[in-house]
């Protein structure tokens, strides 16, 4: 016996309104988990600038820029 018409998405007679509905859910969920994780991204750079550019963290740019030359003299020797 085929399903009701009502019990099935138009156009889609192989397909019931509740697969419809879980599919829609999973594609939005992973439109806001992308969303959000471009929002936390961007939260934490902006984080990671104000304490980089307050007057009273000299100490913290200093450190920064030591390993950030460590590392790049440690790659640039590795492969000579």
């Amino acid at each position: 016996m085929p399903p009701h018409p009502l019990a099935t998405v138009p156009g889609r007679s192989d397909r019931c309104w509740l697969e419809h509905y879980h599919q829609t859910a999973i594609e939005q969920g992973g439109r806001i988990r992308d969303g959000l994780r471009d929002a936390v991204e961007q939260t934490i750079v902006t984080l990671a600038n104000g304490f980089l550019k307050h007057p009273n963290n000299e100490d913290l740019r200093a450190r920064i820029r030591e390993i950030s030359y460590r590392r790049a003299n440690s790659t640039a020797n590795c492969c000579m």
